[in-house]
């Protein structure tokens, strides 16, 4: 009988399928292939791990009641996205457009390698649905500001690094209404708190954030949206606190 679910315990199993580590790929929910038939298979760390690391112990909890949810049903089910990597500048209008009446946005900048500029501004309104915008073109740029500038409130992950930059090639640099990274810190302060871990926790998608040299505006809009997708889960954790 074919398993529902395989679940891959540490580096050993894991590297059968994909290049990495568990250290990136744990929480992640994939496909694999054995024998010409794909399978659903979700990785986290070995026993003997949590037994020298035992503040991760939530974390594994965490990812085995995952893979019980998603082992409930047969087959790898990719989660729908609409991300919009090269957009005419009438899309970029009218996103923003849409952007600036939503309550907030997720913004994420791509620098090129040697941080001499800003390559491209990821935005993201409603979770699963976000655009990279370049910053070749003036009417680009026309639309970006705009958005900066009349945005109701603007969502970041580490607003330290984007408002360095942004401010280094004179864009609009608001100050941001919410911060999943500090948040993080609030939160959990003894866990990671970068976002291809927070991703982990609180999106549906796999390990990522090895595609930034291979399709960076994809990239771009995979973090806008795991940041939102982070804060809206965030907020719920943050009341059920009592910290809102």
């Amino acid at each position: 009988m074919d398993p529902n679910l395989v679940l891959l315990l540490g580096n050993t199993p894991l590297q059968l399928f994909v290049d990495g580590t568990i250290g990136d790929w744990r929480g992640s929910h994939f496909p694999i292939v054995v024998e010409d038939t794909t399978y659903q298979a979700f990785a986290t760390y070995h026993p003997a791990f949590i037994m020298r690391q035992r503040r991760m112990w939530d974390v594994v909890l965490h990812d085995l009641s995952r893979a019980r949810e998603l082992s409930r049903t047969p087959g790898y089910h990719e989660v729908p996205v609409e991300y919009i990597t090269h957009p005419r500048v009438g899309e970029v209008r009218d996103f923003v457009l849409e952007a600036c009446e939503a309550d907030y946005a997720a913004v994420d900048i791509e620098t090129d390698y040697s941080f001499a500029a800003i390559d491209l501004v990821g935005i993201a309104y409603r979770e699963r649905h976000a655009m990279s915008i370049p910053t070749i073109e003036p009417e680009y740029l026309h639309w970006l500001f705009t958005f900066l500038r009349k945005a109701k409130g603007i969502v970041t992950h580490d607003s330290i690094f984007d408002a360095y930059h942004m401010r280094r090639f004179g864009f609009p640099c608001p100050s941001p209404l919410h911060n999943t990274l500090l948040y993080s810190h609030l939160l959990y302060p003894h866990l990671p708190h970068d976002l291809g871990f927070l991703a982990s926790i609180y999106s549906p998608y796999p390990f990522y954030k090895d595609q930034i040299g291979v399709r960076k505006e994809w990239y771009n809009c995979r973090d806008v949206d795991v940041t939102l997708i982070t804060l809206n889960k965030q907020l719920v954790e943050l009341k059920e606190l009592g910290y809102l």
